[in-house]
């Protein structure tokens, strides 16, 4: 699952390294599966060319969960690269085991702050 935010409107600010991200989310699982959750922001320019690096959340396996069914908080702050144009918010669940995906999120946020 993923959503795309236009963040032209903000290219002066951006392109001058004032504009800090926060991202964050709620990840886990059930009991000792290692099935999980990443969530993860990616950088676009005006021709939707990835640019910076992408920030992965996760994942948070059953040992980081002492194999207990809980959500674990995750958080990733940095300077938004030039030319961002373009958010990506994505997350992706993966199984590693029984019938179906454990893998859970809850309050995924991305905040945008101008210095």
């Amino acid at each position: 699952m993923s959503e795309m935010i236009n963040v032209m409107g903000y290219a002066n600010v951006i392109d001058n390294n004032h504009t800090l991200y926060n991202l964050s989310a709620w990840l886990g699982g059930y009991y000792d599966e290692d099935d999980s959750m990443t969530a993860s922001l990616t950088f676009l320019n005006d021709l939707f060319q990835t640019i910076g690096t992408q920030i992965i959340l996760g994942p948070v396996l059953a040992i980081d969960r002492a194999s207990t069914t809980k959500l674990l908080y995750r958080e990733q702050t940095g300077l938004a690269p030039q030319n961002t144009r373009y958010l990506t918010v994505s997350l992706v669940a993966k199984r590693y085991s029984g019938s179906y995906c454990d893998a859970y999120a809850d309050n995924i946020s991305l905040v945008f702050q101008h210095n």
